[in-house]
């Protein structure tokens, strides 16, 4: 019995060992540094290490950071449940903030998630919260204890504790910083919808289609703010993208997107050759003329309208029906079919795009544009694409 006893007891300390030695060097690989810049300015966090992966968030100088591996000139780290990589020229041992007097100063809080922060009414994490601070929120120091630094919010006055990971020198939603050019993209094809405040129960500013261009004004973990047609506002991160996929606007030969024309005058709007202000005109297009969007870039988009291929600058393009367009050249026609059944009511003009509804023959309907062999119809308050064979101006 002895023996046995000795045998079971053996393999177990092994194991406890192992299982010891496994976690310390786990622990190990893991370090505490701070983000830090030669000119003070914020650091983009990317998906991959290089330059060419996108930013998954944007981290201000003295951000407290998990360096978790090391691959060439990058580091992988983690910042809460945020993983990602940044050039280790861009991290430091210690807090490059660290004796900055920021009494008196105008800070803002930005949160590493969609979730607002807690401000606590003491410094640390087992006093109570004494309220909930959104990314975006003014406040002014009036001590730093380490961690956690005293505010005071300049909305309301109200005076509380945060911790100082929270807090940035630039307001992370302000217009004008550092804005590029990207595009809204949904995977099944499908509206987006840009909110007023990045809440997913904020009110919706405006939806667009999937591949509507966009000015991005700041890119965050969760939420982006963004410009697009019709406002300003916030959409997930995860639908913006630097490139327009095919099938969003590309001649894929399944689908395009259709956009509409817009002139800032009275004037109809050139549709050139080639890109360039320069190029030669083929055709003028008044406001509200469809068109069939195949390709875009940051400032031309190429178009297909009544066979003809052209490009237009994308300031005359918008995704919704423009207001001003006469509502004289809308007209009545009716579904017909030939088995008698329904036809689709479809998100754009063709095929390959995702049914909104299915109307029964004899169906009244209004018809607001036509491209393509398609018809932008309304009926009943909702709007999508017809193909013409299934319309007809005398009623079945």
């Amino acid at each position: 019995m002895k023996i046995s006893v000795k045998r079971r007891i053996v393999p177990g300390l092994i194991l406890a060992l192992v299982m010891v030695l496994f976690m310390t060097t786990a622990l190990a690989k893991t370090t505490v540094m701070y983000i830090t810049s030669p000119n003070g300015a914020s650091v983009n966090m990317r998906s991959g290490p290089s330059k060419d992966h996108r930013v998954v968030m944007t981290l201000e100088e003295g951000t407290r950071v998990s360096m978790v591996s090391e691959e060439g000139e990058w580091a992988k780290i983690q910042l809460d449940k945020e993983e990602g990589y940044v050039m280790k020229s861009y991290l430091s041992s210690e807090d490059p903030t660290s004796d900055d007097d920021l009494t008196g100063k105008t800070l803002f809080v930005k949160s590493p998630n969609s979730m607002p922060v807690n401000m606590r009414s003491g410094a640390g994490k087992d006093n109570s919260p004494v309220g909930q601070l959104v990314t975006g929120t003014e406040v002014t120091v009036l001590s730093r204890n380490g961690d956690w630094t005293e505010i005071k919010v300049k909305s309301t006055g109200d005076t509380g504790f945060i911790m100082t990971d929270y807090l940035v020198k630039q307001n992370p939603y302000a217009p004008g910083t550092g804005t590029t050019t990207a595009y809204i993209v949904s995977e099944n094809g499908g509206d987006i919808n840009i909110r007023s405040q990045s809440d997913s129960g904020s009110p919706v500013v405006v939806k667009v289609p999937s591949g509507t261009p966009a000015t991005v004004l700041n890119t965050g973990s969760v939420w982006t703010k963004v410009t697009v047609d019709g406002g300003t506002g916030f959409v997930l991160t995860e639908f913006v993208t630097n490139t327009l996929p095919k099938g969003d606007g590309a001649d894929d030969g399944k689908k395009t997107k259709i956009m509409f024309v817009k002139s800032p005058n009275s004037m109809p709007v050139n549709m050139r050759a080639a890109r360039g202000r320069g190029e030669k005109v083929i055709a003028e297009l008044v406001t509200g003329t469809a068109v069939e969007v195949l390709s875009q870039d940051a400032n031309w988009s190429e178009v297909s309208v009544n066979g003809k291929t052209g490009y237009i600058m994308n300031t005359y393009l918008v995704t919704n029906m423009p207001g001003d367009v006469d509502p004289s050249a809308a007209y009545t026609a009716y579904v017909t079919t030939p088995n008698h059944g329904t036809v689709r009511v479809r998100y754009g003009a063709g095929a390959g795009y995702g049914v909104v509804t299915t109307l029964e023959e004899g169906t009244k309907v209004k018809v607001i544009s036509t491209v393509q062999g398609w018809a932008r119809v309304s009926v009943d308050k909702i709007e999508g694409y017809i193909n013409l064979d299934y319309l007809t101006t005398q009623k079945p």
